[in-house]
């Protein structure tokens, strides 16, 4: 369940035999890697690009090594607000953005949370969304406790993956769907371009990308 940070799980043994499989036979002008979330940031090591950035931060880390570029077919958060607001109101998406980056934070590198969400409501505000919205850190507060009904408990994981979890949340479950279209778009688009992609993601995410990828070259 979730992502692992810890470099030495199995999964990442068969993650290196997979890119080690991609990377003998596939030109390296033609590579790319495709992550989840987001690009992680250069870290000095393998094991603190794991631990702080899970799966996306271990691929990352290899796929440097070899000289690959490392994108993200993540939506932005306008393309993702465009499509929810025609579903639910301002809070409710509000609340879900709130406890997802919380969620993730709390996931790859816990503490200093009220440190860490002041730049975020700082980077909301900046980034234009919602301009005339109040992304401050306590009116955030204040809405998810409206909106979820629960107590804002940051070092709760717990209660953030209920909060986020897209099968008791119709906001999140509309995110994914909106996730997977656009990742789904942008993927086709560097095939086009020539591109051979490696991507990480996870099962969630695979299950629905793999299959409309697969039906899109029948």
């Amino acid at each position: 369940e979730g992502h692992i940070s810890d470099s030495l799980d199995p999964q990442f043994t068969d993650l290196r035999q997979k890119w080690n499989e991609f990377i003998e036979t596939t030109p390296k002008e033609g590579a790319i890697v495709q992550v989840e979330g987001s690009v992680p940031p250069l870290s000095s090591t393998l094991e603190e690009a794991t631990r702080q950035y899970t799966e996306s931060g271990f691929i990352s880390f290899i796929a440097r090594q070899s000289g690959i570029t490392v994108l993200c077919p993540e939506p932005s958060q306008q393309e993702e607000l465009a499509e929810l607001s025609a579903q639910f109101t301002r809070d409710e998406i509000a609340a879900y953005f709130f406890a997802r980056s919380l969620k993730y934070r709390m996931q790859s590198n816990p503490g200093l949370i009220e440190e860490y969400f002041q730049a975020w409501t700082s980077q909301m505000a900046s980034e234009g969304i919602w301009t005339d919205y109040d992304w401050s850190l306590e009116h955030m507060k204040k809405v998810f406790i409206l909106v979820t009904q629960k107590p804002y408990e940051p070092e709760n994981l717990e209660l953030l993956k209920s909060i986020v979890d897209p099968n008791l949340n119709p906001v999140s479950r509309a995110s994914e769907q909106v996730r997977d279209k656009i990742i789904i778009e942008k993927i086709k688009s560097e095939w086009a371009k020539g591109k051979s992609q490696f991507i990480v993601y996870g099962i969630d995410h695979i299950r629905v990308q793999e299959t409309e990828l697969r039906n899109s070259l029948k």
